[in-house]
């Protein structure tokens, strides 16, 4: 069995996300965490080096560590029954947009700043909010969900009042650059 995954979830030719989904699929067995951050950084190396078309090959390599996790726990459903997962990246990609690839040195420019970012939570409903928000974000709904309180003033929001349903949105602006 162990032959059967290190083909499934081979990756990208970095090993990080390999080793990241590999100790995350054993913490997931052991039941050896209350909060796990899993970093793929993989995806971004990767796609810097060989440029947009290698975007959607990395993409899929991150997601097959996710899987992992998720058939560690007994498959997607019995994952998310017990899981959060939050999916972020730490910034978007020109694709052509303003005659530009990737992330050059250009003005940060929408599709720059349009960080994709999704939550799935036990208990709140699948579903799409089009909220504008920003990775600090993150960190103030994680504190909001495991009911912490920051020992300093943060810039972050909280996103559960969204995922609850009891808004549509936690803020009028963003600054990104």
């Amino acid at each position: 069995e162990l032959a059967d995954q290190s083909v499934r979830y081979k990756g990208l030719p970095g090993v990080r996300d390999q080793h990241a989904g590999c100790v995350g699929q054993y913490m997931v067995e052991h039941d050896l965490f209350d909060f796990l951050l899993l970093s793929l950084p993989d995806n971004d190396t990767h796609s810097h080096k060989q440029g947009p078309d290698a975007q959607v090959t990395s993409l899929v390599a991150a997601d097959q560590q996710i899987e992992r996790l998720m058939h560690a726990a007994g498959g997607p459903d019995a994952f998310l029954e017990d899981h959060a997962v939050i999916v972020c990246s730490d910034h978007g990609h020109y694709l052509g947009e303003k005659d530009a690839f990737g992330k050059p040195a250009v003005p940060v420019y929408e599709p720059l700043s349009h960080i994709p970012l999704m939550i799935a939570w036990p208990g709140v409903e699948p579903g799409s909010r089009a909220a504008l928000s920003t990775n600090v974000d993150v960190h103030a709904t994680l504190l909001d969900l495991f009911g912490v309180t920051a020992r300093q003033r943060t810039h972050g929001r909280s996103l559960a009042p969204l995922l609850r349903g009891e808004t549509d949105r936690v803020r009028d602006w963003a600054l990104s650059g």
